[in-house]
Order: C-alpha cells, then sequence, then structure tokens
C-alpha cells in the first residue's frame, strides 16, 4: 500500500505490509475479489476492473473502485492494483435514487396530471418527455401513447372550440417566458366525454434564455366548472324573475309586457320558445 492508501483506510505500515486485498473488503464484497486469485493462478493477463465497498481500520465503510492488471513479482504471478475513492460519488447517487423514489411516489399517488415538453420543433407538435399515469384517468390515453405521437394533445383530445385559445396561451407562454393557467376541455378516447382542467404552465430557459421546455400540472375541474355553470345559471334565472316583477310593475301595456317576461324566460333557461296566454273577463278590452 502507498501512503495515500494507508492515510485512507488507516493502517500503519507495518498492518499494510501484512495485509491482502481481501482483508480490506467488506464481507458481502469479498467474493467479487476472490477471482482475482484463481485469475493469478491461471496467469490471466486481462486488466480487471471492480467496485466493492473497503473497510477502514475504524470500521467505517468506503466505497472505491480499483483496476489492477497481472505481473510477476519475484518469480510469482501479482496483481499491480490502484483504487479510487469513490464514496462521496455513490453517496450522491444513492441520494439521488432516494429522491427519485420520493418523487415516484409524490408523483403516483398524486391527482393532478404532471407533464413535461421539450421544444425540440413546434410546441403544439413536440412529443411529451414525462407524462404521469394519471392523464389515462382523464383521457384514456396512456403515458406511452403521449410519447409517441405527439399529434394526441392538440389534434385529439383538446375541444375545437378551445384549441386556438390554447395554442395562442402556450405561445406567449414561451415568448414571455412567464407562466401561464389555462383552463380548456379534453376528450376521453372511450367515452368521448369531455371534462374542463386547469393547467398551469412553466416555462424552463437554458442559460442563455431560450425556452428548451415547458411543463405543468394540470388537474380536473369539471366539478367546479358544472357548480360554476349551475350558479351562473340560477342567476340568469333570478333575472328573468325580476324582469318579470319589473315589467308587471309597469303593467300599462299588455304586449310589451308579454314581450319582456317572454324574454326574460327565453334568455334564463334556454328555451327556444315561449308564450302567454291571457284569460280576461268577458267584455274586457286589453289594449
Amino acid at each position: 500500500m502507498n501512503p495515500a492508501w494507508r492515510r485512507l483506510m488507516g493502517y500503519t505500515p507495518e498492518e499494510a505490509d501484512s495485509m491482502d486485498i481481501a482483508d480490506l473488503v467488506h464481507p458481502d464484497d469479498r467474493g467479487l475479489v476472490e477471482p482475482l486469485n484463481s485469475a493469478g493462478e491461471r496467469g490471466a493477463p486481462t486488466p480487471v476492473q471492480f467496485e466493492v465497498r473497503a473497510l477502514t481500520r475504524d470500521g467505517e465503510v468506503r466505497h472505491v473502485a480499483f483496476s489492477g492488471a497481472l505481473t510477476t513479482h519475484r518469480g510469482r504471478s501479482a496483481w499491480i492494483t490502484t483504487g479510487f475513492d469513490i464514496t462521496d460519488r455513490k453517496r450522491a447517487e444513492e441520494a439521488l435514487r432516494e429522491r427519485e423514489e420520493l418523487y415516484r411516489l409524490i408523483l403516483e399517488n398524486v391527482e393532478e396530471i404532471v407533464w413535461s415538453v421539450d421544444l425540440a420543433l413546434d410546441p403544439t407538435r413536440s412529443p411529451s418527455s414525462f407524462m404521469s399515469h394519471q392523464v389515462e384517468s382523464i383521457t384514456g390515453y396512456t403515458p406511452e401513447e403521449f410519447y409517441s405521437d405527439p399529434s394526441i394533445w392538440i389534434e385529439k383530445i383538446i375541444h375545437p372550440e378551445d384549441r386556438d385559445r390554447l395554442i395562442s396561451e402556450t405561445r406567449r407562454c414561451i415568448e414571455t417566458r412567464e407562466p401561464v393557467l389555462r383552463e380548456y376541455r379534453m376528450r376521453h378516447k372511450a367515452t368521448g366525454e369531455y371534462h374542463w382542467v386547469e393547467d398551469h404552465v412553466v416555462p424552463i430557459p437554458d442559460d442563455r434564455g431560450r425556452v428548451i421546455r415547458i411543463q405543468g400540472v394540470a388537474r380536473d375541474v369539471t366539478e367546479r366548472r358544472v357548480a360554476q355553470e349551475a350558479v351562473e345559471k340560477r342567476n340568469r334565472q333570478l333575472l328573468a324573475v325580476l324582469a318579470s316583477s319589473q315589467a308587471m310593475t309597469g303593467f300599462l301595456d299588455v304586449r310589451e309586457t308579454a314581450r319582456a317576461i317572454c324574454r326574460a324566460a327565453v334568455e334564463a333557461f334556454e328555451l327556444r320558445m315561449v308564450w302567454i296566454g291571457l284569460v280576461v273577463p268577458e267584455g274586457t278590452e286589453v289594449k
């Protein structure tokens, strides 16, 4: 062992001189270095590379990447090996895996659709780079279908009345580099039903300020929209009643009053036609 290796592992020169490489390796990883002995006995010339967990003198686990080649020393086969401490890299990789697992759990358990589109092409034609599986419950299309067919979003599921507005809002988001909130209807592939979604879109620029990706979170707001439309309809009906009351208050011209009431009823209750029949005592003159 050279001085740098001894400092890493915490052994004195005397201790290091009496140790074999297997003595430094974690017990669970010793099977990875045992083939070196058999290769040495066979005289295998091929260089080898492997990664193991090594134990320092204090029992700390360090990750080490070894590379070695077989040579001859004092008439016997011997390995010349170089070890690189990759503990920090391994810890970073493990932290990354843990974050990815956390993100996966979050994405699998939220109701919202999480999506991302790389802007290699026109934003309405670029394929999705990520689409959470919740998209299938709203659109009937799987994430894999979105990855393979960029036309699904704008041509197959967006309501025709929302399409031009949606394209305009998307391009404005990219040009201004400002987030936008979009609301539009998406059609389910199997049922043909439309769902209202609220979509928060964020542009992602590169280091030169050019937007290279847009990503967002979309949630189904159909129930909210239905409730909102019901309130608006109820308000129209109340206004119709008020208009009718006002018309009756100024009951001077029967025909004009009837027209006002019919007009209000048609607008409020979304009817095609309304008529009023008036019953008066015989001999009464109606103006």
